[in-house]
């Protein structure tokens, strides 16, 4: 007989495997593979930045072989990472150079498929285009967290203008403001000013 246990009634909904499902994912490419036994295809692990799954590892399968009509997904990935696809240039390429360690915007969800009769859940992952789709341009800071360095600024709401008692052309002219010239001082004597500041 082999060794039994009471294994209980247990709660599957945080393994590390199991899909992740979040909008505007904030991700980065943790590392990279050739798939065994699968010309072509590259796998790519993602970690979450940010949020409920923080530090979670995402996994991605793509192709690369420019034959394949499914390596659309290979170009979204390089769009999203901020590094597009260009056909100038060479076939051959350092992928890991590429895109190891870049940041990047996608929505995570579930997709299903039926295999052997059962009906079965997998990683679904859709990449934003370099974060145009979220507004955000994404960078890693040093501790390998996301920053938004710049949000696309949302067009101002027109509100109907008041007409005022003056029209356009008769607009009393605003006094304009000079600026002060900058004193230019040489270097030797502020250092020497602020020598004597402290004897």
């Amino acid at each position: 007989m082999g060794l039994l246990i009471n294994q209980g009634k247990q709660d599957t909904s945080n393994d590390i495997l199991a899909p992740v499902v979040e909008d505007n994912a904030q991700l980065v490419i943790h590392s990279l593979g050739l798939v065994k036994g699968k010309p072509g295809m590259l796998e790519v692990c993602l970690r979450v930045l940010a949020g409920p799954n923080k530090n979670r590892l995402i996994f991605d399968r793509v192709s690369y072989d420019a034959k394949d009509k499914m390596s659309y997904k290979y170009r979204q990935l390089r769009a999203a990472a901020g590094v597009p696809y260009a056909s100038s240039e060479p076939e051959q390429i350092d992928i890991e150079a590429l895109l190891l360690n870049r940041p990047l915007v996608a929505d995570l969800g579930i997709r299903e498929y039926e295999k052997d009769g059962q009906t079965r859940k997998a990683q679904n992952i859709k990449y934003h285009r370099d974060g145009e789709d979220v507004g955000t341009t994404v960078a890693l800071n040093d501790e390998n967290e996301l920053n938004v360095l710049e949000e696309k600024p949302e067009e101002p709401k027109k509100t109907p203008q008041k007409a005022s008692k003056h029209s356009e052309k008769e607009k009393p002219e605003q006094p304009v403001k000079e600026k002060a010239e900058p004193v230019e001082q040489p270097v030797a004597e502020a250092i020497e000013e602020d020598a004597d500041e402290w004897e």
